[in-house]
Parts: C-alpha cells; structure tokens; sequence
C-alpha cells in the first residue's frame, strides 16, 4: 500500500535525522573551539553525559536507530511492522526528551531570565538541537509515523522509569556525596540554592509532570493508532 511505503519513509528520514543531529551535538562538546558560558554547568567532555538533556538526547537516538531498521524492513519488505518492544523504547524515550524540552521552556528558561542570562540562553549553540529540535522530531515521529499497536496503561511506566532512575543518581550524588566531595553541583536548582527540604518536593513534582506527559503522549499515539486505514502486521 502507498500509504504505508510513505509513512515509513516519512518516519525513517525523521530518525536518521535525530540520530545525525544528536552526534554532531554530543561530539561540540569535545570540540576545543568552543566556549560554553554557563556558570553551574561543565558540558566538557565526558561531563556532558551526567546531564538529563543530554542522557535523553542519546536515548532518543539508540531508539531512533532501532525504529530506522525497522523502517528499512518494512519498505523493502512493503509492509508495516514495529514490534511491541521497539515502539515500548522509542515511547519511552520519546517521553523522556519531553521532560528535556519542558523543564526547559517551563523552569530552567525562567530561572535563567531572572538570573539575568536571558530565556533563550538555554537554546544556543548545541542546546538548540538538544533542548528543542530533536525533542520535536522525536513527538512528531512517534506520534504521527510510528503507528505500532496501542499502547496499554502498564507502558506509561516505562516513560517514568528514565527520570526515576537519573533522578536516583541525581539525589545521590547532590544531596549525599556533595559537590565537595566528588559529586556534583545542583545545576538543575532542585534544591533551590541548597534548600535540603525542597529535594522531596522537587522529586514528586518531576514523578508527577513526567507520568503525566507518558499518559498524554500514550493517549495521543493511541487517538492516532485508532485512526489509521491500514492494519499494523504482526
């Protein structure tokens, strides 16, 4: 069907896109010619991977990976096919970009207006690619060409589990090993200049806003799912 030969094509140019983008972003940050002008955050080199943005950014792209096979089968094949485990990884990552981009737009671009750096300070350099263009890419990708099987209530935990498991390292290496002592500094401000108290605070919130996106992005894929003219092969 021609339908379904464009839409995986549509789909596989829009994951090898994410998957290019996010190399040449990662690889600036081990480039010597540039100059990053942030105060809290040290992108340089292997530092850039204990950052959520860019943790979700590589996420994003192993799973674009795994869908672009899948996309290549299907159209040397003529058919339309993801497995349950693949779209499970490209929802969950999908998910966890969402999180990059909101904390974004919602808390880190206001926090760094008032400090005086400018809203679209956070949207320079490689932090356009990573803070905004491939968190669109992955939405539209997963949303409008990634038409796999619904997806149940149980794999909105899935889309919780990135942000579960950062924020455990985050916790740890803030809160109990200290900047001091070989951890890291707060560059997210959870703590809110080192409030102890708010940790918790901060912790639900994140839990909340992220489930929160995993549904309506579950319930989204879903509407769309149960509107296709074709059915997804298995």
């Amino acid at each position: 069907m021609k339908e379904r030969r464009t839409v995986n094509l549509i789909s596989f140019t829009i994951n090898v896109l994410i998957i290019v983008i996010t190399i040449y972003a990662i690889s600036c940050y081990f480039r010597n010619d540039i100059i990053w002008e942030y105060e809290y955050f040290d992108f340089k080199r292997w530092k850039c991977l204990r950052y959520f943005t860019n943790l979700s950014n590589v996420y994003a792209a192993v799973s674009a990976v795994i869908i672009a096979v899948f996309n290549f089968k299907n159209v040397v094949r003529d058919r339309y096919f993801f497995p349950k485990w693949a779209i499970a990884v490209k929802y969950s990552a999908c998910v966890s970009v969402t999180v990059t981009f909101m904390t974004v737009v919602f808390f880190l671009g206001p926090v760094a207006a008032f400090s005086g750096n400018g809203y679209f300070s956070l949207f320079k350099q490689s932090n356009f690619y990573l803070h905004f263009l491939t968190p669109i890419l992955a939405v539209i990708s997963f949303l409008f060409f990634e038409r796999g099987e619904k997806i149940s209530f149980k794999y909105a935990f899935y889309g919780l589990l990135p942000t579960v498991l950062y924020s455990v390292i985050y916790v740890i290496m803030v809160v109990f090993v200290g900047s001091d002592n070989g951890g890291w500094p707060d560059f997210y401000g959870f703590t809110f200049g080192g409030r102890m108290w708010a940790v918790p605070i901060s912790v639900i919130v994140m839990y909340a806003a992220t489930f929160a996106f995993s549904l309506a992005e579950r319930f989204l894929h879903n509407k769309i799912c149960a509107k296709k003219e074709y059915s997804c092969e298995s």
